[in-house]
């Protein structure tokens, strides 16, 4: 009788062992995911770091993350599982650990980025089971890292830049004198400076000699304007190769601009990839910050628009001084955008259209408008560019 009892208590708490082993052993089981950077080009190696601590007395045999992620992601040296749903289809990366009592174990993947874009690992699945086998658990852990990839850069020498061109071999014209008013950051002290210019913060901060920089009011100032198709009914594109190039594009003329020194803008009328935003206007700037901000706004952008981009050119004109240059880069023309650019032409302002030859063909009015930047290729890859118009 004895013997029956101690079974019957020892199923009992095995039983109930198994009803509260869920909460056991995910208590004081931490997990975090960082990266050593979230800001890279396609195909540019990041450090994914993944920690997980079992901060108890109880160790756990075997603990599996599991992680969704996007097609365009890469692991080095990672077996990817492809599953199927209907039809979506998802990517998984598995992590399995062995976990100690108060034991932290650290692992770091090799990851890139085939693709521009905005990534999102916002969580994971922890799984975990019994001693016996009895039974598997799993869990939901929350951790957003955000990946911005940027667009891949041109070679200078591939875009053929006239030498008319605000981004060609020319000096730009400018005041003689700064315009103590517009702060535009600070750069290395070269000994010909004035010492009532010396940024005395920036140098402490920096460990060298720093001064201020002014902005001439009268420079010549650029913005890019990327033009995504407006429809209002559908998100999807047939020409999503073009555009990305062009945005490509986008992103070598903005590294040139600040590598020469001008001051440079970029507007778009697109949807903010993960922030409902649709259309943005960063005010032209100069200095690596403003490089920062505007790489940022090209890998969020999303090839889906639902505002009409002369609405954007039309703000533009409003905002901001004549002695802005407004450059579109577009796949498509319509009369709506060449009356959008009378307007602004209207108001003194000057523009440049950077678009495909087959594109441009049937709507040679702009050229009595602004000085077009033809790419032949269209989508396909060729990044050469032959300059016409005015």
């Amino acid at each position: 009788m004895v013997k029956i009892l101690v079974i019957i208590l020892t199923f009992a708490m095995i039983n109930y062992a198994l009803k509260k082993w869920e909460a056991i052993a995910y208590y004081q089981l931490k997990v975090k995911r960082r990266l050593e950077n979230n800001k890279a080009f396609p195909n540019e190696q990041l450090e994914m770091i993944t920690e997980i601590t079992n901060k108890k007395i109880l160790p756990l045999t075997w603990v599996e993350i599991e992680t969704t992620i996007p097609e365009e992601l890469t692991i080095r040296g990672e077996h990817i599982t492809i599953e199927k749903e209907g039809a979506a289809t998802f990517y998984k990366h598995f992590t399995i650990f062995s976990l100690l009592m108060y034991q932290r174990i650290k692992r770091k993947h090799t990851i890139s980025f085939s693709k521009r874009g905005k990534y999102m690992f916002t969580d994971f699945k922890v799984k975990t089971s019994d001693y016996f086998g009895f039974k598997n658990y799993e869990r939901d852990f929350k951790c957003p890292v955000e990946v911005l990839v940027y667009p891949k850069l041109y070679p200078v020498e591939g875009l053929l830049l006239d030498s008319k061109s605000y981004l060609g071999d020319t000096t730009i014209k400018r005041w003689i004198i700064e315009d103590p008013t517009y702060f535009n950051g600070t750069r290395p002290y070269t000994y010909r400076e004035p010492l009532k210019k010396i940024h005395w913060k920036a140098t402490s901060r920096t460990g060298e000699i720093q001064v201020k920089e002014q902005q001439y009011t009268s420079d010549l100032s650029v913005i890019f304007v990327v033009n995504i198709p407006f429809n209002k009914y559908l998100v999807c594109l047939e020409n999503e190769e073009a555009i990305e190039e062009l945005i490509e594009v986008t992103a070598t003329y903005i590294d040139l601009a600040q590598k020469k020194g001008i001051s440079f803008g970029l507007a778009t009328n697109s949807l903010m990839e993960g922030e409902g935003v649709n259309g943005a206007i960063i005010p032209p700037g100069v200095d690596i910050k403003q490089l920062n901000r505007t790489f940022d706004l090209l890998a969020k952008i999303k090839l889906a628009s639902f505002i009409p981009v002369e609405r954007i050119i039309d703000e533009i004109t409003s905002r901001y001084l004549n002695t802005c240059v407004i450059s579109i880069l577009t796949t498509e023309f319509n009369e709506e955008l060449l009356a959008a650019i009378s307007r602004g032409r209207s108001k003194g302002f000057s523009f440049e259209v950077t678009s495909y030859a087959e594109t441009i063909v049937d709507f040679n009015e702009i050229y009595k408008f602004a000085k077009v930047n033809l790419i032949e290729g269209g989508g396909k890859g060729d990044a050469k560019k032959s300059i016409q118009g005015t």
